[in-house]
């Protein structure tokens, strides 16, 4: 088990590594799981008897593994992932490469429970409560969340707005459309979106905001942003979204990364799909003015009217169920008596409807 010394080894070994990833334009706030497996990782025995490699050296490979697998329009270019191919190497001294590495750290980190040693510090519980106390006592680490869902970062990592305010935000894009929207539809505005609130705290806004009377005089309680709105059932059209300024401290500050390429790579189709149960999660749990459509996939705010088409699938789902019904009362009373009044009563309604 592991003693004082490896605590606090650990816990430094962490603080380098999230720093490092604080000073590329990548998202950097993980919860403690990444963190133990990245670090029994790096510090397993096949790799450490290979060179002795530093928390940055560690952080910048993960980061240009993350960078070339999420580089699907061209978002880095391939000199920018070039330099920090070269700068590993350069590291490296020439004892190997990173294509040499990168097989050999995934190769480790997805069946770390073939090591012994790494696999016994990874569940070690008293060990990592007591790095993630240090970790949220440090001055240079920042937390975020409920226990089983917190996540950590550098102090100067930029952090992503939270999920609970991107359903909000999502409930006032359904809110300016006056149909439908599939879930993909959603995505374009909202990134959209979540980069004019970034860049509306980071340009516009004092370096430490502190809401004062006169701040929220110039500004008010809320910033309108303009966003375009383009679903599958309707023509391209704008709306007016609302973001709380009583929420941009969590969002402020000053930041190692390039803010337009870390919007790029922060908010990609991916991410909101991969984040798309807990996002609806919070639909209910904020009564967000989201609401699922008439159709699977699709959602709509509930002032919106379902349309001819969507009455029509309604009309179509209630005749099934009155068909269900209709079944589940001839085989419960299905004495010939019972099978009398159920034509009985069927037939006066099938009467006034031809009244009607």
């Amino acid at each position: 088990m592991a003693g004082e010394q490896d605590v606090f080894g650990i816990v430094n070994w962490i603080e380098q590594f999230l720093e490092e990833f604080s000073h590329h334009p990548v998202p950097a706030e993980f919860k403690i799981s990444f963190l133990k497996r990245s670090y029994c990782t790096w510090n397993d025995h096949s790799l450490t008897s290979i060179f002795p490699f530093s928390p940055q050296i560690a952080a910048q490979v993960q980061i240009l593994e993350f960078m070339k697998s999420n580089d699907n329009n061209g978002i880095l270019s391939n000199s920018s992932m070039k330099r920090l191919e070269d700068e590993i190497n350069n590291q490296l001294e020439g004892t190997l490469t990173y294509e040499a590495i990168l097989p050999i750290f995934n190769g480790i980190n997805n069946n770390l429970e073939r090591n012994e040693e790494s696999m016994r510090l990874y569940l070690d519980t008293k060990v990592w409560k007591r790095v993630r106390g240090d970790l949220e006592c440090s001055n240079k680490i920042i937390h975020f969340g409920h226990y089983r869902g917190r996540t950590y970062r550098y102090k100067l990592t930029r952090p992503r707005i939270a999920t609970g305010d991107i359903a909000d935000l999502i409930g006032q894009i359904l809110d300016g459309t006056k149909v439908e929207m599939t879930w993909d539809d959603i995505y374009a505005p909202l990134k959209e979106l979540l980069g004019k609130i970034h860049n509306f705290i980071e340009t516009k806004m004092p370096d430490n905001p502190v809401f004062s009377n006169q701040y929220r005089g110039n500004w008010g309680h809320y910033f309108a942003i303009p966003v375009a709105i383009e679903s599958t059932f309707q023509d391209k059209g704008f709306k007016i979204v609302n973001f709380n300024l009583e929420d941009a401290p969590d969002y402020s500050g000053q930041f190692n990364s390039e803010l337009d390429l870390w919007i790029e790579n922060s908010y990609t189709r991916q991410w909101f799909n991969e984040n798309a149960t807990q996002i609806k999660r919070y639909f209910e749990h904020r009564n967000v003015n989201a609401q699922r459509g008439s159709l699977r996939g699709r959602w709509r705010s509930s002032k919106t009217k379902p349309t001819k088409s969507q009455q029509k699938s309604n009309l179509y789902k209630s005749l099934a169920k009155l068909s269900d019904d209709i079944e589940k009362i001839s085989q419960r009373f299905d004495q010939p008596e019972d099978r009398v009044a159920l034509r009985q009563a069927l037939q006066l309604q099938l009467d006034q409807l031809e009244e009607e």
